[in-house]
């Protein structure tokens, strides 16, 4: 009796759903499972950080702030320690199709294949000056060339230089340059010599070695010569540098553009001029001023106009001072006068000026 209440106990127990049944696992355990009528609601349960615990709608608010003051804690630490922080944008550009893209991106794209690289316009710029020096008569006829005037330890070199300069190490060059200033300066006539041996040197030198020793040489002896410009005024030498300098230029000039060394110099040797520390002006120093400027004076313009302009303006300041003496005065009216024609005078303004220079004439 006892035993069958205990039965009846425990089966009206299961029908009011109670008790959960019980049954067995393959290896002998004991498994629970619900009963079909009642349900199991999800707990929210969550294993981050390695353990669970659960989720309210208050507590998923904190962790979103938690997570996102851990990602400006590792923000921070990263900059301090000198890395780079990471970024949620992409490291690459999204590639679209030419259909999607606006007019902007497609111009810009356009803009970057059309423009070309340093590289290749370095390149383009080399290959079109090799062509110009090929394409120019640059070879020197020995006969123009008085090399027995050069000394006979320097015309070895010298013959050379002109006919391979490459053969030469760069401490030779620099011993020709320096050998074609000085004898320029002892005398003015080998002032176009020196033009002409520059011109195949340079010519020569770059068609066959694509260098520009001999050019970088004859650079620095002409600054050189301009450090020695006192002693130059001294010697009343400094008209024949005036004319070594016009004539480098117009020997290079077809062959080469770098040559702003020698405008430098040669507008602060017309500064040196029309602006004497003394006061006292050089008539043959102001004449070597107008001869330069009448040979090469439209390229100067050209290629410095800033610098003519302050030039000329100078010119002019001095012009209308009353203690300069008239010969002075004509000589920088007709720089005046060159200027105001472009660089062109005619036949009747350069008779009227010489007649106002020399009034026996």
């Amino acid at each position: 009796m006892a035993m069958s209440g205990i039965v009846a106990g425990r089966s009206s127990s299961a029908e009011n759903g109670n008790i959960k049944s019980r049954s067995l696992t393959p290896d002998g355990r004991q498994q629970r499972s619900d009963s079909p009528g009642q349900s199991n609601p999800s707990l929210g349960l969550t294993t981050k950080h390695g353990f669970a615990r659960k989720v309210t709608p208050r507590g998923k608010e904190a962790t979103q702030k938690e997570e996102e003051s851990q990602k400006i804690e590792s923000s921070n630490i990263a900059k301090k320690a000198g890395l780079a922080a990471k970024s949620s944008k992409p490291t690459l550009a999204i590639y679209r199709p030419p259909g999607l893209r606006s007019d902007k991106e497609a111009a810009k794209e356009k803009e970057k294949n059309e423009k070309p690289t340093s590289t290749a316009c370095d390149r383009d710029s080399k290959e079109r000056e090799t062509a110009t020096l090929s394409s120019l008569e640059c070879t020197l006829d020995m006969a123009e060339v008085d090399l027995e005037g050069f000394g006979e330890e320097a015309r070895p070199f010298l013959q050379t230089a002109i006919q391979d300069p490459c053969s030469l190490n760069a401490y030779y060059i620099a011993e020709v340059a320096k050998v074609i200033c000085n004898r320029a300066m002892d005398e003015k006539p080998y002032c176009v010599v020196a033009g002409k041996i520059c011109k195949a040197v340079v010519a020569q030198e770059a068609a066959t070695s694509h260098e520009e020793t001999f050019l970088e040489s004859m650079m620095e002896a002409l600054q050189l010569l301009y450090k020695q410009r006192d002693r130059m005024k001294i010697e009343k030498a400094f008209s024949t540098y005036l004319f070594l300098l016009c004539e480098v230029y117009r020997a290079l000039k077809p062959l080469h553009n770098k040559l702003s060394l020698v405008l430098q110099l040669l507008f602060s040797c017309f500064d040196q001029v029309i602006k004497p520390l003394d006061g006292a002006f050089m008539q043959c120093e102001l004449d070597a001023v107008l001869c330069v400027l009448r040979c090469i004076g439209a390229e100067m313009d050209e290629e410095s106009p800033g610098r003519m302009c302050d030039f000329m303006a100078d010119v002019r300041d001095v012009f209308l001072q009353e203690a300069v003496a008239e010969p002075v005065r004509a000589s920088l009216m007709w720089m005046v006068e060159l200027k105001a024609s472009n660089w062109k005078l005619s036949s009747e303004v350069t008779k009227f000026s010489m007649t106002c220079t020399n009034p026996g004439i």
